[in-house]
């Protein structure tokens, strides 16, 4: 595969399915955009093409190909981003309701990953930490 993105599976992701495993990371692509290039052979697990439902083991090799179906690097936007913890590896943000992560068919712009590239300063987001909810 070449132009690829290449993950290992760490003892906290093992267990997970494919499809969700690459959208936790791949945040400029949309579940459904995933499922389908997975479909397409745009994926391997461990060197062999592999299922969208596939279960990850800790350890196991990720390979995706950016395709030239996938969209092309994010536009930054300035868009006002409560930032509530930043250092070198992470940013941590309060997500608005309402503020869609990733652009899609319909929505090209306005989106939380259009703000985050615009932030830090780059074209690519390659990964995306789980969501955590406030408990009310």
């Amino acid at each position: 595969m070449e132009e690829s993105i290449q993950f290992v599976v760490g003892a906290c992701d093992a267990g997970q399915r494919l499809d969700d495993f690459l959208a936790a990371r791949l945040i400029r692509l949309s579940r459904m955009r995933i499922a389908g290039l997975v479909a397409r052979g745009a994926c391997a697990v461990n060197g062999a093409e592999a299922n969208a439902g596939r279960r990850l083991g800790a350890g196991d090799s990720v390979e995706f190909a950016d395709t030239e179906d996938a969209p092309n690097a994010m536009t930054p936007e300035a868009i006002p981003l409560e930032i509530a913890h930043e250092d070198e590896h992470l940013v941590v943000v309060v997500k608005p309701t309402g503020l869609l992560v990733h652009p899609t068919r319909g929505v090209k712009s306005g989106t939380l990953a259009n703000g985050l590239t615009h932030h830090l300063n780059r074209m690519q987001i390659a990964d995306c930490g789980l969501r955590i909810e406030e408990e009310q």
